[in-house]
């Protein structure tokens, strides 16, 4: 599985859908439209397949959205060909009130890329409902090496008018927010009181990162204050947004594979649940509340402590677990949270000044926005699925693979040139 979508709250379950291969745990240009449901974001059901290519109408139905129309969902999703598969057309499929039956409307216009643009890319839309008609982003790339956001209005969802280009972006790898070369998956959304735009940058066919802007949005054209990366690592892709049953803005995203797949029972994974709240010109996701309804047991608890050269050592922390600290650096250069299994280094966070460096044996190093306090202390909190480690702190969200999935381990706590204060740390078992 990859990306998510078209995350929708309706008769008190959530509808996810999600980009599915159900005949190999592996990417195929083929891919359907998978579906599960569940009660909370958490406890998901198997997946089924909501909508898969027909042939005729195209060779693989790729991400996309879902709105109700009436009493009625509808789909509008990337039907790509063989022959071109970078520059999709815009499909559409209608389901019931149940949204356990899908069936391709063929009455609605389906949509190609634009002319005269020096399209690259064209795929991936996002819809939703604003003064009085319905508005569309679609993800492109342009011949220049821009990324860019392409809109269209429709009063009906089936008559559509291009509006222009919403927003681009030529960046180059040296700045400190690189945006490729396509954006994908893009996100236009209220926040708070200001718009803010999500894409995922790719290029030439690699997946990159997650990337934002806060600006302003007069309906037509998106204007950014800054560029930001939301999510931090080499692991999640493909976020989509969506609101909870109270109305919060959330997010789902990919967890992307680290090495080859062939053979494997499964591949990919999504996020937990995340919340997105606005600071000023930047968004900063946070485990959604629902994923404290997982912790079961405390499987250790310490605080306040002085750490020093000497590692203090925690266990056990199981595969499955949340770990919530916080502290101050005081004096020391550094603070590292290694977790180990046995003699094993499974993943160091290691905390200098205002970054955090996630490391990983043979991996390049991560590095995030720690967010101290203006007192100098810092607030972190870890979860842990197996393969899988999600890092939250003031200042961002970073996602890393562990490979191999860890088992039972414990934490060693080190202060580098002078000493740091711990002030409480809790590991909380988790039931996944």
């Amino acid at each position: 599985m990859n990306d998510p979508y078209g995350v929708t709250w309706h008769d008190g379950r959530y509808q996810l859908f999600f980009q599915y291969n159900p005949e190999a745990a592996q990417w195929s240009a083929r891919m359907c439209w998978g579906q599960a449901d569940s009660p909370d974001l958490l406890r998901w059901s198997e997946p089924a397949v909501a909508l898969a290519p027909t042939g005729s109408g195209g060779d693989g139905c790729w991400s996309g959205a879902v709105v109700m129309a009436g009493d009625r969902p509808r789909m509008l999703y990337t039907s790509v060909r063989s022959e071109d598969w970078d520059r999709g057309r815009i499909a559409q499929a209608q389901g019931n009130a149940s949204f356990d039956r899908w069936v391709p409307d063929p009455a609605a216009a389906v949509l190609g890329p634009p002319a005269g643009l020096g399209l690259t890319h064209f795929r991936d839309p996002y819809v939703w409902w604003a003064g009085g008609g319905w508005h569309m982003a679609v993800g492109a790339g342009l011949d220049t090496g821009a990324g860019a956001v392409l809109g269209y209005a429709s009063p009906d969802l089936h008559d559509w008018q291009f509006t222009g280009v919403i927003c681009s972006r030529l960046s180059t790898v040296t700045e400190p927010v690189w945006t490729g070369s396509v954006w994908e998956c893009p996100q236009l959304f209220e926040l708070e009181g200001r718009w803010v735009l999500i894409v995922s940058a790719g290029h030439e066919g690699v997946t990159r990162h997650v990337a934002y802007a806060v600006g302003d949005y007069d309906g037509s054209t998106f204007m950014p204050l800054r560029w930001h990366r939301l999510l931090y690592g080499d692991s999640l892709y493909a976020t989509t947004t969506f609101l909870d049953a109270d109305g919060r803005r959330c997010a789902l995203s990919w967890c992307r594979e680290e090495g080859p797949v062939v053979g494997r029972d499964w591949a990919g994974a999504l996020s937990v649940p995340h919340v997105l709240r606005r600071t000023g010109d930047r968004v900063i996701a946070a485990p959604h509340p629902d994923v404290d309804g997982l912790r079961t047991a405390i499987s250790v608890q310490t605080g306040p402590v002085r750490l020093g050269p000497a590692p203090l050592r925690l266990s056990p922390v199981g595969p499955q677990s949340d770990v919530v600290l916080s502290g101050g650096l005081n004096s020391a250069d550094r603070l590292d949270l290694t977790l180990l299994q046995g003699t094993r280094v499974v993943l160091t966070l290691a905390l200098a000044g205002d970054n955090l460096t996630l490391r990983r044996p043979d991996r390049a190093d991560e590095q995030m926005p720690l967010g101290v306090a203006p007192d100098g202390g810092f607030e972190l909190r870890l979860l842990l699925d197996a393969s899988v480690a999600e890092v939250f702190t003031p200042g961002g969200m970073a996602s890393v693979r562990i490979m191999p999935a860890m088992g039972t381990g414990e934490l060693a706590l080190t202060a580098r040139q002078g000493h740091a204060e711990l002030d409480q740390l809790t590991v909380h078992e988790l039931a996944l």
